[in-house]
């Protein structure tokens, strides 16, 4: 009886060691901030919360661990609510979500999921990605991006 009464501290122990990385998500104002003080380029997650594939990217890629470390450490990580109404701000210009997106991709942008890469470098035009993608596509799109 005595045995078994440490094996729940030892498990707990144990398990804050197996702690998962988690993508440090930013908004796109602060994310703008950040940035240019970092100097990163931006890697933006546009999603709907009605859309199903997005939120297979929230549970299935984005909780990977090695994607979560590669845009935690390389990028500043962006949501982006296709469908947000409030004022986000690009060059001393304010947009509604749909404006910003018609501006950053040329008027590519055709729906959700997508992934905008943005570069550090000013005027260099963004790199749109859409649909559903896999562990292993999004890596090769990060570190391609990179």
């Amino acid at each position: 009886m005595k045995r078994n009464i440490w094996i729940l501290p030892v498990l707990l122990l144990c398990s804050s060691f197996n702690k998962a990385e988690e993508v440090k998500w930013h908004d796109w104002n602060e994310a703008q901030v950040l940035a240019e003080t970092q100097d990163k380029p931006l890697m933006v997650f546009v999603y709907a919360s009605w859309c199903h594939l997005c939120k297979r990217m929230d549970t299935k890629v984005f909780t990977n661990d090695s994607i979560a470390v590669l845009l935690n450490e390389n990028f500043i990580p962006v949501k982006l609510d296709a469908e947000f109404n409030e004022e986000l701000e690009m060059n001393g210009k304010t947009f509604s979500s749909m404006e910003l997106l018609t501006e950053l991709t040329g008027n590519q942008f055709m729906g959700v999921p997508a992934y905008l890469i943005i570069s550090k470098t000013p005027g260099k035009k963004a790199r749109l990605e859409a649909g559903l993608k896999d562990p292993q596509e999004m890596m090769a799109l990060l570190k391609e991006s990179n």
